[in-house]
This record gives structure tokens, C-alpha cells and sequence, in this order.
């Protein structure tokens, strides 16, 4: 940035009022500290060229100075260093929402064809699906011809159900059908909307997002902790959990989102009051493991 930009006149502006009362050789390293300053926090290293410009009653400039000269440089470092991290965030950001904006194309595409298999998919859509996926136009027979219902596995489905619910995505749940595990289309839309819904309700606010929410989690996990010998994941000391606790936090999710599909409007308090509510009565069907009772972590809400 040159000097005559507004932030350069300020600098100087600055400094001449300044050195009608103190002494130039007092305020200039104060300069040189704000000038750097200003540099790094506008991430404009052009504003370090006001270094190097001789100032009124200067023989040299302050860039003259090698010290000054080191930490220009330094300067210079650190802001390109940040350049070049903002512009790596920045990329791997629009990256994330160029994918995630292909996968929901895609995943609205396998909704039309799970109820229509002769569904056209339009031009435009095929050409924007085509740009992370060159080979979806070939793809696309097999995937009609995967829309036939057929038996599933109760429990492969239950299992890719507490997948979604602990975020799983829904590219994820299209792996799932194109592997055969989900054979049946109204499956597959009920996987997708799950995605959703559990998208929704993770957000800052949403129920699964409650402070009652992740205390129940807790204490379903503590209540149906298995041995550690087990070998198994932990969370509070307690390694892995039991089919019941499995199948309470399954039954859980899925009432606390049906509840929020059913009260769209809900306040905070509401969702707290809920989360709180329908844990209670999840908590109220389990019999702590001889294991927890030993170690006491597990308490029943009141």
C-alpha cells in the first residue's frame, strides 16, 4: 500500500504531530512497531514500503536501520506465511462445499430414481454431476437397475441407521445401496432424510445439539459399560457398551427426531425440556451392567 492511502497518511499524520513533542528518535520505533503492526493485521505487506521512504528531517530512512531492515523482513515472512495459509483454508473450504453441494445433487438424483426408475435425469444436472464424477452418465443403468426391492438385513440396516446418527453422510448411505446392503428404495429415501434431519438437529440449537441430549448419551454409555477387558471404544472410563445400550441410543435418536420433525417451531427451553423428557423414560428401561453398578457412575434421572 503506498503512502497515499489512507492508512499510510494516518501513520505520517501521526508522527508529525507526534514530533512536535517528542523527540524523533523517541517516536520512530514506535512507528516502525505500527507500521509492522498495521502491515500484519491488513495482511498487506505493501504498507512496509512506508519503511523505506526518508521522512521530514531524516537524512535516511527508517529501513536504514538494520534492525529495522530484520524485522521488515520477518514481517514480510509471517504475512506471506498467512497468505498462503488463509488461501490454503479458503481452498480446502470451497472444496468441502463444492462436495458436499455435488453429494446432495447426487443424493436428490437417487430420490427421483427410487421412485421412478425411468426418471430423465436433465442436462444440466447430468453436466454439473459429471465435474467431480466423469463417469456418472455410465454409471447410471446400473443404478436404475439397482432400484428393484429385495430382502434386507433387519440388522445391516439398524447398523447403517446408528451410522447416520452419528454422522454419517449421505454419500455414505449411496455406498451403502450401491454395496446392495440397501435393496429397497423406500430405504434408501429414508436414509437420506435421515441425513438430513440429523444434519439439522447437530446444529447450534438443534436437539441433538442439547445439553440434556449429550448428558443422556453419557449416561446411557456409563450404564451399559462393559468391562474394560474388552477392549471395545470408551468414553468416561467405560469400554464399549452393551446390546441394550446400543439399541437405547438407537431409540433415543430416533424419538428425539421424530419429535423434532413434529415441532419444527420449537424453542431451546422446549428442545431441553424434550431431550431431558424422553431420556428419562429411555434411562427408566435400563438395568445397569453388574460392572457399572460396582463402580456407581450410573444415577437415573429424577
Amino acid at each position: 500500500m503506498s503512502t497515499g492511502t489512507p492508512s499510510g497518511k494516518s501513520i505520517l499524520l501521526e508522527r508529525a504531530e507526534a514530533t512536535k513533542r517528542i523527540n524523533p528518535g523517541d517516536y520512530d520505533p514506535m512507528m516502525v512497531d505500527s507500521i509492522i503492526l498495521q502491515a500484519e493485521e491488513s495482511m498487506d505487506e505493501d504498507i512496509l514500503d512506508l519503511l523505506d521512504r526518508k521522512l521530514p528531517g531524516s537524512e535516511f530512512p527508517l529501513s536504514h536501520d538494520p534492525a529495522v531492515r530484520e524485522k521488515k523482513l520477518k514481517s514480510i515472512d509471517r504475512i506471506q506465511s498467512g497468505l498462503a495459509s488463509a488461501a490454503t483454508t479458503k481452498a480446502a473450504a470451497e472444496e468441502k462445499a463444492d462436495k458436499q453441494r455435488h453429494n446432495g445433487i447426487v443424493a436428490d438424483v437417487y430420490r427421483q430414481l427410487s421412485v421412478d426408475p425411468n426418471y430423465v435425469v436433465p442436462e444440466e444436472t447430468l453436466t454439473q454431476i459429471s465435474r467431480r464424477d466423469p463417469d456418472f452418465r455410465g454409471k447410471l443403468k446400473s443404478i436404475r437397475e439397482g432400484f428393484v426391492s429385495g430382502v434386507e438385513d433387519p440388522d445391516a440396516i439398524a447398523l447403517l441407521m446408528a451410522d447416520i446418527h452419528e454422522g454419517a453422510s449421505d454419500q455414505f448411505v449411496l455406498e451403502k445401496f450401491r454395496q446392495g446392503v440397501i435393496k429397497d428404495p423406500t430405504t434408501l429415501t429414508k436414509a437420506l432424510d435421515r441425513v438430513k434431519a440429523v444434519e439439522n438437529a447437530s446444529k447450534p440449537g438443534g436437539i441433538l445439539d442439547s445439553a440434556s441430549y449429550k448428558d443422556t448419551i453419557k449416561r446411557i454409555t456409563n450404564a451399559t459399560g462393559m468391562e474394560e477387558e474388552s477392549g471395545l471404544s470408551f468414553l468416561d472410563g467405560v469400554r464399549g457398551i452393551t446390546e441394550d445400550g446400543i439399541r437405547a441410543n438407537h431409540d433415543y435418536r430416533t424419538m428425539l427426531l421424530e419429535w423434532e420433525a413434529a415441532n419444527p417451531k420449537a424453542t431451546l427451553i422446549e428442545r431441553e425440556k424434550a431431550s431431558y423428557d424422553i431420556g428419562k423414560k429411555i434411562l427408566s428401561r435400563i438395568t445397569p451392567t453388574p460392572y457399572e453398578r460396582q463402580k456407581g457412575t450410573y444415577k437415573p434421572l429424577q
